[in-house]
């Protein structure tokens, strides 16, 4: 059910060192499409993504099989969804990965918008969105080729 998550949560976190760093950093020549491009353009990052979205649906399926017939796992489902932060049920979290990389691509739109064209870091996030809209091609291709 949860293939590939330990690395989709490895990839992001050290995103989110690299982004802290960045900003704990900052100053006029800190370029974030940077941080963008070194954690989003390896193939291992396709790979991993593919693997979990190909599989998306058979977890969920899978899932839900298991909360209909299992008492107690639809009960702890329930009780995971009540105490945790954002109230989110488990096929809510499960479907954030898949939400990850629109979410980012409109980003670093609104970051484009925002950042004068002579900047530094202009670059590097219009590298960094190519980057991202590609891959996102790149897993709709794969999941239509699945």
């Amino acid at each position: 059910m949860f293939f590939r998550l330990e690395e989709i949560l490895q990839c992001h976190t050290l995103f989110g060192i690299a982004l802290t760093q960045c900003v704990c950093e900052w100053d006029e020549r800190e370029r974030i499409g940077d941080v963008f491009l070194a954690s989003f353009s390896k193939s291992v990052v396709l790979d991993i993504y593919s693997d979990f979205i190909n599989n998306f649906s058979t977890a969920m399926e899978t899932a839900k099989q298991a909360a209909k017939s299992k008492s107690a796992f639809s009960e702890f489902l329930k009780m995971k969804q009540i105490y945790s932060p954002d109230r989110l049920s488990f096929f809510g979290l499960m479907v954030k990965p898949v939400q990850r990389f629109p979410q980012f691509i409109l980003l670093l739109q609104d970051l484009l918008k925002q950042t004068p064209k002579g900047h530094l870091d202009r670059m590097s996030l219009q590298l960094a969105l190519t980057q991202l809209e590609l891959l996102a091609e790149a897993l709709n291709e794969r999941k239509r080729a699945a």
